[in-house]
């Protein structure tokens, strides 16, 4: 028998690590155990090993100057996309001018926020490079897709409310295929210092849940893409089918309060 506390952290720690100095300073940001509103409350994240400003813009058609404005979530994006149609069996040609919907969830701007700070000397195509509708219609222009195309923001959710609205379009017979993202990066302090000064991310950077003495959670970097497909219409083209999705949902928990008296 094996502790809970000692357990937790085992597979917490999996891909933890204090934050690449190619990102930020993060010892001028973190004092461990200071409480103030303007300290980072953990050193560590979920970090992915890569380097996530490389990219191989040539390969996509985009200049240098367009790529150095892009946000790197878009990028990778574009990778992970294209990985994914390979892994689908699918080529780029056969899947342009198609009803094939986009959805990407994603709801950090931290490279945004990075080259908007100064507009002087931010790059030509920043606004564009950056902006959070671009990353879902980036992806559709670049493959020609002509289904529905939308970025999500649902905090946590985004990527799985994405995955919900596509299938449902499929169901309606919106769109005959889906491309569904999540994407994820930390690239600036800034976001996390203001997640701690709501007390909400973890001291250790660790996310264990329903365990004892639990802090808060611990943030963590992704980029996924998967193609979607009626299952039907799959067996039936000879697609490689890796899983079915049996079903979705979306809803809110509501206010757990009291319903306050109207005010006149």
């Amino acid at each position: 028998m094996t502790d809970e506390s000692e357990a937790d952290p085992i597979i917490s720690i999996a891909a933890h690590s204090k934050a690449p100095k190619n990102r930020f300073n993060v010892d001028a940001f973190h004092q461990p155990g200071v409480t103030s509103p303007d300290n980072l409350a953990a050193d560590g994240a979920h970090f992915l090993e890569q380097d996530v400003s490389s990219f191989d813009a040539p390969f996509f058609g985009i200049t240098a100057e367009e790529a150095k404005a892009m946000d790197p979530q878009a990028r990778m994006l574009l990778e992970s996309s294209y990985e994914a149609l390979e892994n689908a069996g699918l080529s780029v040609e056969s899947v342009a001018d198609t009803d094939t919907g986009c959805y990407v969830g994603c709801f950090t701007r931290d490279y945004h926020e990075m080259l908007m700070g100064d507009a002087e000397s931010s790059p030509k195509y920043a606004v564009t490079g950056t902006g959070l509708s671009l990353l879902s219609n980036r992806l559709s222009w670049y493959y020609d897709l002509k289904g529905p195309s939308m970025t999500l923001d649902t905090a946590c959710s985004s990527s799985l409310v994405g995955l919900h609205l596509a299938c449902q379009s499929l169901r309606t017979g919106e769109s005959k295929m889906a491309m569904v993202c999540g994407a994820n990066l930390l690239l600036a302090p800034s976001f996390g210092i203001w997640l701690s000064k709501l007390n909400m991310l973890s001291s250790e950077g660790l996310s264990r849940s329903f365990a004892e003495g639990v802090s808060g959670y611990g943030r963590g970097e992704g980029i996924a893409t998967v193609i979607l497909k009626p299952l039907a219409d799959a067996l039936r083209d000879g697609d490689t089918v890796r899983a079915v999705i049996k079903g979705t949902g979306v809803n809110q928990d509501g206010s757990f309060l009291p319903i306050p008296p109207l005010l006149y």
